[in-house]
């Protein structure tokens, strides 16, 4: 009895030590130098879009981003029923390392600048990291689509949590619904196989009336104005001029649509010409 309780324990002591190498050797720890290292694999690179942009390109999708106003001017990624399936499929969860906000390499934190501008609005009126073309729940198809959704600057805006919670997430349920997903426990039948999305961020330039800019730490954020979004679905475009605001409820995106040629003309720049 005694030699068979002997090698009951020496094959459960194998087994943790086998498993304890397979960890390290064949598996791999999504933590903080994990990220860091990702981030390092995909460079910025110097745009003309403007003075301050800067080109991010990653395997879930492109963004220009301003470096100085701290968002982006435009972002374009493209979004397939395999990525919806793929998403529900894994179900990342949005908590730890997969829903903390990261920046590129090179790139300041400005979580100082938003801790600090929510300071200056009473509850339960808030500021948000706002997702901007590609929200956490369409990009989470796999871990690392997770961690570049939340990128500081490149992937998201100084947003009204009104708007966030409105006629964004309007934006984004729109997208999924063509796209065949599960939304409150309702199937949806995809309309097309994929869609392609640009999306990015206004301020005012007006001396007269610039656009509200906070400051912490040496750091500043510059709060949009607006923020466009284009949603192709085939040879269709859905365009969307959003102003940021608290009370941009769900509701209001009908009211939001707005001419591709009227968009552009404000822009200054076609989207689907500058990224694609």
């Amino acid at each position: 009895m005694k030699q068979e309780l002997k090698k009951i324990r020496f094959h459960w002591w194998l087994v943790l030590i086998l498993s304890i190498i397979s960890v390290n050797v064949f598996g791999q720890t999504v933590n903080a130098a994990y990220v860091n290292t990702l981030y390092k694999k995909y460079p910025i690179v110097k745009s003309n879009l403007c003075a301050d942009c800067y080109l991010w390109v990653n395997p879930y999708y492109k963004s220009i981003a301003d470096t100085k106003k701290n968002y982006p001017v435009i972002e374009h990624v493209i979004i397939t029923v395999a990525n919806v399936q793929a998403q529900q499929a894994a179900n990342v969860p949005r908590k730890g390392v997969f829903a903390e906000w990261n920046v590129v390499t090179g790139q300041p934190k400005l979580d100082a600048v938003y801790t600090y501008a929510n300071t200056t609005v009473k509850k339960p009126i808030e500021f948000a990291y706002g997702h901007c073309g590609l929200a956490w729940i369409l990009a989470a198809r796999d871990q690392n689509g997770a961690i570049f959704s939340d990128t500081e600057c490149f992937g998201e805006f100084l947003e009204w949590q009104g708007q966030n919670v409105g006629t964004m997430i309007a934006t984004e349920d729109t997208t999924r619904q063509i796209l065949g997903a599960t939304l409150n426990g309702k199937k949806y039948t995809a309309a097309i196989d994929h869609v392609d999305i640009w999306a990015g961020c206004v301020s005012n330039t007006d001396p007269k009336n610039p656009s509200k800019v906070f400051t912490k730490n040496g750091l500043s954020v510059t709060l949009p104005d607006a923020v466009w979004k284009i949603i192709k679905i085939g040879n269709q475009n859905v365009c969307y001029w959003m102003p940021n605001l608290n009370s941009e409820v769900k509701a209001l995106l009908v009211k939001r649509h707005i001419a591709y040629a009227d968009l552009v003309k404000r822009l200054g720049f076609d989207p689907q010409k500058v990224l694609n």
